[in-house]
C-alpha cells in the first residue's frame, strides 16, 4: 500500500494536490500520484497505467493498495513510479512529501 503525509506535494502552505482517485500528470496542471507496473504483480486498476503519466492517488488519510496477489510465489515484484506536475501558477518553492510504502507478504 501507499500513503503520504501532506495529501499533494507541500512547499510552506503551497500544496500541488494528489489526484483524487486518478487522474494525469501533464505540463500545464496540477497533479500529483502514483502508476505501477502490472507484470508479474496484480495491479490495482486506479494504479496500472505503467508507461504513461497517468496516475492514481497518494491519499495521506488511508492506505491504497497498488498490488494485490491472491497467493504467494516466487519472482513477483512491482515496480511503482511517483509523477508530479504543476501549473505556472504554482509559487516557486522546493515541494516535498513523505510517502510510506508497507509491503505484506503471503505464507
Amino acid at each position: 500500500s501507499i500513503k503520504g503525509v501532506n495529501a499533494g506535494l507541500a512547499s510552506g502552505t503551497e500544496l500541488i494536490a494528489t489526484v483524487s482517485a486518478s487522474g494525469t500528470a501533464a505540463t500545464g496542471t496540477d497533479a500529483y500520484g502514483a502508476n505501477a507496473s502490472s507484470t508479474p504483480a496484480t495491479v490495482q486498476p486506479n494504479y496500472d497505467y505503467w508507461g504513461t503519466n497517468d496516475i492514481g492517488e497518494i491519499a495521506s488519510s488511508t492506505d491504497s493498495n497498488i498490488a494485490v496477489e491472491a497467493a504467494a510465489g516466487t519472482g513477483k515484484q512491482t515496480d511503482i513510479k511517483i509523477y508530479a506536475s504543476c501549473d505556472s501558477a504554482q509559487a516557486p518553492g522546493t515541494y516535498t512529501d513523505t510517502i510510506t510504502l508497507t509491503v505484506t507478504g503471503k505464507t
